[in-house]
């Protein structure tokens, strides 16, 4: 008798499973870029506390600027998902709750065709950069690990915001 094969069934992951996974990688870039901005601190810290001796940390400069794309990229994901950002919606508060639902689809779904298309370009560069074997010109560190930081950032304030959107539609059904 010939054996039937059978095709099992794909894992599937409930929404609920990606919104905790979402949750959770960006309260984990966050304290990442909390962990990076205290080192920002600390090498500015040295670097003025070493002018008196008319000395300097080469490279603290470039340093500096990697540290803030860091902080940059992996703070946003998690200040979007808390409603952290200023919000200008002063003139959306007069709207109906429907309409202002329908604002919200429409932005957050925006917002992560935009993030999305940053992400995929800043992806794309760093392996740019990476087979280019493309180095910080005072310390000679490697750019890639930092252009990747940025898109990674970038992918997650993707995926908040597609979240977001996925919400305010069950919000608007429901309405």
């Amino acid at each position: 008798m010939a054996s039937r094969l059978r095709w099992r069934e794909a894992p599937t992951i409930s929404m609920e499973t990606f919104f905790r996974a979402v949750e959770k990688m960006s309260a984990t870039l966050n304290d990442l870029a909390a962990v990076a901005l205290v080192l920002l601190m600390l090498l500015g810290v040295l670097e003025v506390s070493l002018r008196p001796f008319a000395q300097s940390l080469g490279g603290a400069f470039e340093i500096s600027g990697f540290l803030g794309i860091l902080i940059a990229a992996f703070a946003l994901a998690h200040t979007a998902r808390v409603k952290g950002h200023i919000a200008v919606d002063f003139l959306v508060q007069r709207l109906s709750l429907r309409k202002r639902l329908i604002m919200e689809v429409l932005l957050t779904l925006g917002g992560s065709i935009i993030f999305g298309g940053v992400a995929l370009s800043g992806f794309s560069y760093s392996g740019d950069i990476f087979k280019a074997n493309e180095v910080s010109m005072t310390i000679g560190m490697p750019v890639y690990p930092f252009a990747w930081g940025f898109a990674a950032g970038m992918l997650l304030m993707t995926f908040v915001l597609l979240t977001q959107t996925w919400q305010a539609v069950k919000r608007l059904l429901r309405r």
